[in-house]
């Protein structure tokens, strides 16, 4: 999809980051490289994680606007044109854009209409007008915008590597911190639904790690990031505190989908990390503060409370069909 675009191709640049991929992607992107002189292949030594790849691509990128394409994706044909004259009309550090789902026959689920068109504005004032509480909703999708390549350099804007839900802050924190944000109502995207993809296996699989960085990882960065903003906009820092205190306990509901052995993984981590646990006890509620404070208690307590949730969720399926 990048190249079915209607502008020339010595015009832009596409960045592929092999990331230790075990199937046969880089030699697809070979074989695509022999056609086309603007395709850039960059190879880690070590894998990096999803966070890593993208930070490999913002330092890497020579072009004065950056958009991140997730590899199971595509972006909608005859876009790229148009985007970069509003760029160019405009010089934004962000712009927004709608998107699409799309299932794994790249047929249209769903149409995922939020911004409108607008004009240029403050990143804060972009968030106040266009959000306003719903801000929260719309953390990570960093795809979802094209950046000015030397904002993201300059405000020092690159990602955690070798974790999970690495993109959780930076969506926000690129657009608070820009001098200017405008969007298009136009729709460019095109979000693969993909049972492989992180989020995927996440909501599949539910392992322990995932759940810790989820929670505990994510949930701490979004925290950080309230807290550095408090001063400068309290009402945006107010949505994004209770937004990372909602990460910090929501281990638990998913935590009792798992099984024994995840269940056990998951104390062991959160007593091998301590330390960032201490730091996060004071977000909890009662009984999440009980759980990770005794790790062994709370692994049997887990285990304990499990039939019970999963009869609650079995009825409340049950008479979800019924209706």
């Amino acid at each position: 999809s990048l190249f079915e675009q209607d502008m020339p191709e010595d015009e832009y640049e596409v960045i592929c980051i092999d990331d230790g991929s075990p199937d046969h992607s880089r030699d697809i992107v070979e074989q695509y490289r022999e056609k086309h002189a603007n395709l850039v292949l960059l190879v880690h030594k070590e894998n990096k994680g999803l966070g890593g790849a993208r930070n490999t691509g913002i330092r890497a990128a020579r072009g004065k606007y950056l958009w991140m394409v997730d590899s199971d994706d595509r972006i909608k044909p005859n876009c790229l044109k148009e985007l970069i004259e509003i760029c160019k009309e405009n010089e934004p550090d962000v712009l927004m854009f709608n998107f699409e789902k799309i299932n794994a026959f790249g047929e249209k689920v769903e149409r995922i209409e939020v911004f409108k068109n607008s004009g240029v504005m403050v990143g804060k004032q972009y968030i106040h007008t266009f959000f306003k509480n719903d801000f929260i909703y719309h953390l990570g999708y960093v795809w979802r915008q094209i950046y000015r390549t030397d904002y993201l350099r300059e405000k020092d804007l690159y990602f955690p590597e070798k974790v999970f839900w690495e993109d959780t802050v930076f969506m926000p924190k690129a657009l608070f911190y820009a001098d200017k944000v405008c969007s298009v109502d136009k729709i460019c995207y095109q979000y693969r639904i993909n049972p492989s993809s992180i989020s995927g296996i996440y909501e599949k699989e539910l392992r322990a790690d995932m759940i810790f960085q989820f929670a505990f990882g994510a949930g701490k960065e979004l925290l950080d990031f309230s807290k550095e903003i408090q001063k400068t906009d309290e009402e945006i820092a107010k949505n994004l505190y209770k937004k990372a205190c909602w990460y910090i306990n929501s281990f638990l509901f998913r935590l009792l989908r798992t099984s024994s052995i995840q269940k056990k993984q998951f104390f062991q981590l959160v007593r091998s990390k301590r330390n960032t646990i201490k730091l996060l006890l004071p977000y909890m509620n009662h009984f999440n503060k009980t759980l990770c404070r005794y790790p062994v208690i709370g692994y049997l307590i887990s285990q304990v409370i499990t039939p019970f949730y999963r009869m609650k969720r079995q009825l409340k399926n049950q008479k979800q069909q019924a209706l």
